[in-house]
């Protein structure tokens, strides 16, 4: 899908400074704070953009935790690896520390930048990170039987994330390892496959690697609703196990109808992941981890005219546009007309993503409250809210406060989990209820919230 699908810092204190005196370079050739944000937002894929980010802010962003702080080590030398195969010579100059330094405060700019949007994306990282680690240690303490934990992780549109290298072998099935499943375009797909072939510590499987096998690659257009199911079963996937689904950087990019379509079918198989546990009389119950934007937000660029107010979604690979089928929707002028005011930040980044031909199409409640409704009845009622976050308290907790007040965290997105909420009978994708003709999804849900 979009980013990655897409789905991402230098040290906080080495942000703002300028360029050590060793690398002095003409004032004439310092390239202006709109030369990087059109490198990074204008002129490849959201999915290598992403990979790209990673690359430039996560090595050195603080952690709350010393497991938090490997893992962040260990997704900084994937994303170098990444980087390197992908290695646009576009960006060649962005890969010196000065430049770096400059790209962050150029994206940050108060003016043409988007502040906060660094720390969002590290946050967001550490928070899927820190999902999965979680889901593994319940398994690894359920001891593969018995008690058991997550057996399975599914990553919806995963992109250049090589999230299963750095825990695949954490968790264990019953002396076996955790099955690890991506879902992507098939061209991504294809795509990623190939990328993780060309590297080697992957492909060998040696250290902390996993061998390119070691994940099933899922093609499948999840703004399409109704296939994933038979998808995942093609590659392996067990619907009756206990399973952690991950949608980073992903709804958004959705349209409302494809966005409550994906939740549909992720609550059908986490009820029948319920089901079979309880026949059994045991096992974990499968949950959705995802970050989403907020509806107000999106709803205030519409009326700003961000997008024109009903943009084509599509993925971008390569520069090449791939549109959806369907269109995204307006919102109705009475909404429209009391939108909140629309922040800066967001005006930044809504237009970036629209300039690559992947906009912003959906968006849900920011209050906990709407986002339960949402899930609740997106899913026909297999899904309950089990966590709901803000991007400040997670960055606050996974970065640390400091980093939080010096660099601010974009703050019209949230994070939530939703867990299965027991073996309710599967329902087939239908109108949402409360639904109007001919809308659904995320818009749906908010009229009602």
């Amino acid at each position: 899908m979009a980013e990655v699908n897409a789905p991402a810092a230098a040290p906080a204190a080495a942000a703002h400074a300028s360029p050590p005196a060793s690398a002095a370079t003409p004032a004439a050739a310092v390239p202006s704070p709109s030369w990087a944000i059109k490198a990074l937002a204008r002129s490849t894929a959201t999915n290598v953009d992403m990979a790209l980010f990673r690359f430039l802010f996560t090595g050195g962003a603080a952690s709350s935790s010393g497991d938090g702080d490997e893992i962040a080590a260990s997704a900084a030398a994937d994303d170098a690896a990444v980087l390197r195969a992908l290695a646009p010579l576009r960006h060649a100059s962005l890969l010196f520390g000065w430049q770096r330094r400059l790209a962050r405060r150029a994206l940050e700019h108060p003016r043409k930048g988007a502040p906060g949007v660094v720390n969002f994306v590290v946050a967001r990282q550490r928070w899927f990170d820190a999902q999965l680690s979680a889901a593994l240690l319940e398994q690894e303490g359920g001891g593969g039987g018995g008690g058991g934990g997550i057996e399975q992780v599914v990553a919806l549109a995963a992109g250049y994330e090589l999230r299963a290298r750095r825990f695949q072998g954490r968790g264990a099935r019953g002396g076996g390892r955790v099955a690890f499943f991506e879902v992507d375009l098939p061209r991504a797909s294809a795509k990623k496959r190939a990328l993780v072939a060309r590297l080697p510590a992957l492909a060998s499987g040696g250290g902390s690697g996993t061998s390119s096998d070691a994940v099933r690659y899922v093609p499948c257009d999840l703004s399409e609703p109704g296939q994933l199911r038979a998808r995942l079963v093609a590659a392996g996937f067990e619907p009756e196990r206990p399973t952690l689904f991950t949608a980073e950087g992903l709804a958004y990019y959705l349209s409302a109808d494809a966005a409550a379509g994906l939740v549909r079918e992720v609550g059908a198989l986490a009820a029948e992941a319920a089901r079979a546990g309880a026949g059994a009389g045991a096992g974990a119950a499968s949950r959705l981890a995802l970050d989403y934007l907020h509806e107000e937000a999106l709803r205030a660029g519409w009326a700003a005219g961000i997008a024109g107010g009903a943009p084509a979604g599509g993925d971008t690979i390569e520069g090449k546009k791939k549109r959806e089928s369907k269109k995204g929707k307006a919102p109705p002028a009475a909404a429209a007309a009391a939108a909140a005011p629309l922040p800066r930040a967001y005006a930044v980044t809504a237009r970036s993503v629209a300039a690559k031909g992947e906009p912003f199409l959906s968006g849900a409640p920011a209050s906990p409250l709407g986002a339960a409704a949402w899930l609740a009845s997106a899913s026909g009622g297999a899904l309950a809210l089990k966590e709901h976050s803000t991007t400040r308290a997670a960055a606050e907790a996974l970065l640390g406060a400091e980093a939080v007040r010096e660099h601010d965290v974009l703050s019209f997105y949230s994070f939530v989990v939703a867990e299965a909420a027991g073996p309710v009978p599967p329902s087939p994708l239908a109108p949402l209820p409360g639904a109007q003709a001919g809308g659904g999804g995320f818009d749906a849900v908010a009229r009602v919230a």
